[in-house]
């Protein structure tokens, strides 16, 4: 959206977005501009409304529990365990898009990302 110059504009407690000429300016200060309104208003009930629905787990894919408040997981890594098991790598945060993090398994240091 961001490149092909569609911009949010904030309205109250909302906000939609208009288009304009391509962007021109692809500087950091522009794009942390437009993040920083997407971030501002985008929630767990937004991301539910706005992302395709799926039946399968694979890196990249983003668990929503909407509500207020809701919760997030990106999965960003997967691991074939013995008799074809996968285990996800998964990032989540308070406020996902401001802090993210990889949690750790500290029941089973072999389930912790990182390790192998």
């Amino acid at each position: 959206m961001y490149c092909n110059g569609e911009l949010p504009v904030s309205n109250g407690n909302n906000v939609y977005f208009i288009s304009t000429k391509k962007l021109h300016d692809h500087s950091h200060t522009s794009l942390r501009k437009y993040i920083d309104i997407v971030y501002t208003y985008a929630n767990t009930i937004s991301l539910c409304k706005e992302l395709i629905t799926t039946d399968s787990l694979a890196v990249d894919t983003v668990i929503i529990w909407p509500g207020s408040p809701g919760h997030c997981c990106i999965i960003i890594d997967e691991k074939i365990m013995h008799g074809n098991e996968k285990l996800f790598k998964l990032a989540e945060g308070y406020i996902t898009a401001q802090s993210v993090y990889v949690p750790s398994n500290p029941y089973n240091q072999q389930l912790t990302p990182g390790t192998n």
